[in-house]
């Protein structure tokens, strides 16, 4: 299989979509475009040719009329299938047989709730028996190119125990160690099983890889790690991988050649290259962000106190009312400064943080400037947070929150309140959550409650949505409450959110003070 065309015609927003990949111009080749344009719609549209019912599974029948149909063309049209509407059946319907080899070359990878990474758990149980008794017996392999991806990847060394086990001619993996029950792939987070099942397809040479939403389990860092390793595999195992995205970190990585944007013309769709500056625009309307960070910048500029410019909507919020708390028991009463603030609608997340500061360090200010980032991302905590604070010149510093002790080290701010007050429910009983609250497999170790993402289980990071009671077996009512709202409660006193314990947030106000009692030398 060399080449791959499919044209979509009539089913949902899309009057026509006609799309040819070359399956020998090996690498990647990615997609981006708004909400709605029928990105999803196109790669179930290319599942549904491995398995001939991805619609009837995963769509309703009401994105279809009487013309609606899907033609896929492969070698230049040596090979041709055209599922149709069926009204006796509701669905698309296609009454011959699909060349096995051409459904063994394409593997496809839908969104949250469709995608095989998302549905993992136990699915090796009916191998576990001969997997087990291979550990037993030590036959095994040490997969050293995927330790080392893996490590890479998610940059850390606790792949170093992966071991790989052959039944019935295929590779499976677990990380096996002395005296500790081995972890089973599919009982790994939902991005690494699926980091695994990517690997093991590209091995294969699976002519094809379509995976919609690539970033929804990886976070930024990974994002870009990932698609540095996919890019150097696809073309080292003349592999097309094909993928949708939304993330700026992952866009910033790729080239023109390989970024497209899809675009709708009343129906009628096109794949246009473009590049990452165009992207943002079209896009993310970056104009409107540019107003936004223009707005921001009268602010910052027309102050004369020092001024705390933090990341997040929420970060602000939680240091604002806690230096107030803390005046009120005399604490810091000669910190005299201001924070910015800014609601949801500005996206302020650390790489907006950091540009922010790299523009303003390059010109002198004329009063202390304090940019403070979190101590989630391992890229920007390498960058920031080597020194209690860095100096950067011209009046502006930086530095991330500090550690509050070995176990509380890659954090967000919500970690600097005592476990008791973090989990504070709300008048509706709904309350912040934390990953290690939950088993790998989602559901929590006090047995009542249940995660949607299970990427986040067994970590130590904040879950503020997609939390169900146990016998919310629909998860229709999520408990979670938003790290906002969180957020607003404390700022607003509202009942239970009141009189939390800040001895935590003295080690950033600690900083900022000596920051402020400061000479700026450089």
């Amino acid at each position: 299989m060399n080449k791959f065309k499919i044209i979509i015609e009539n089913i949902q927003h899309i009057k026509r979509l006609e799309l040819e990949l070359n399956l020998e111009e090996f690498g990647i080749f990615v997609i981006i475009g708004k909400n709605g344009v029928g990105k999803t719609t196109l790669f179930k549209a290319i599942e549904n040719l491995v398995t001939s019912n991805t619609f009837a599974t995963t769509s309703h029948p009401y994105i279809y009329n009487i013309d609606s149909q899907i033609t896929y063309l492969i070698n230049d049209g040596m090979f041709s299938y055209c599922f149709k509407f069926n009204e006796k059946i509701n669905t698309l319907d296609y009454q011959g047989s699909i060349d096995e080899d051409i459904r063994k070359n394409i593997y496809v990878e839908l969104p949250i709730p469709f995608g095989k990474r998302f549905k993992q758990f136990r699915s090796l149980a009916n191998i576990d028996k001969k997997i087990r008794l291979l550990i037993i017996n030590n036959d095994f392999f040490v997969p050293k190119r995927l330790i080392k991806i893996l490590n890479y990847i998610y940059n850390t060394k606790r792949f170093d125990n992966l071991k790989e086990m052959i039944v019935e001619k295929e590779s499976f993996y677990a990380i096996v160690e002395d005296s500790k029950p081995y972890i089973r792939e599919d009982y790994l987070s939902s991005s690494e099983y699926f980091v695994i099942t990517i690997y093991k397809l590209i091995m294969k040479e699976c002519k094809l890889l379509a995976i919609d939403e690539i970033d929804i389990s990886l976070d930024s860092s990974a994002q870009v790690r990932f698609v540095k390793i996919i890019r150097e595999l696809a073309l080292e195992y003349k592999v097309k991988i094909f993928f949708s995205t939304h993330s700026l970190a992952l866009i910033k990585t790729l080239t023109p050649d390989e970024l497209f944007y899809m675009n709708s013309n009343d129906g009628t769709i096109s794949f246009e290259k473009t590049t990452h500056s165009e992207m943002q625009v079209r896009l993310y309307g970056l104009q409107d962000y540019q107003k936004d960070f223009e707005e921001l910048k009268k602010i910052v500029d027309l102050e004369s106190k020092p001024i705390i410019i933090t990341e997040g909507q929420t970060d602000w919020k939680h240091l604002k009312k806690a230096l107030e708390r803390l005046k009120i028991d005399e604490l810091y009463l000669d910190l005299d400064l201001k924070f910015l603030e800014y609601d949801n609608e500005i996206q302020m997340g650390d790489t907006s943080l950091k540009s922010m500061l790299e523009g303003y360090k390059k010109a002198p200010q004329n009063k202390k400037i304090i940019f403070i980032f979190d101590r989630d991302n391992t890229d920007i905590l390498s960058k920031y947070g080597d020194l209690e604070f860095n100096n950067h010149g011209n009046n502006v510093y930086s530095f991330c929150i500090p550690k509050i002790d070995s176990n509380l080290d890659l954090i967000s701010i919500e970690f600097f309140y005592n476990e008791n007050d973090l989990k504070k429910q709300d008048l509706e009983k709904r309350r912040l959550f934390i990953g290690t609250e939950f088993y790998q497999n989602g559901n929590s170790k006090c047995g009542n409650f249940q995660i949607k993402d299970r990427n986040k289980a067994n970590k130590l990071t904040i879950i503020d949505s997609f939390v169900y009671k146990k016998d919310d077996i629909e998860w229709k009512n999520s408990v979670a409450l938003s790290k906002n709202s969180f957020a607003n409660n404390i700022m607003n006193e509202v009942e239970n959110f009141k009189n939390f314990d800040l001895e935590h947030f003295k080690l950033i106000f600690n900083i900022i003070k000596k920051i402020i009692d400061s000479v700026d030398t450089l």
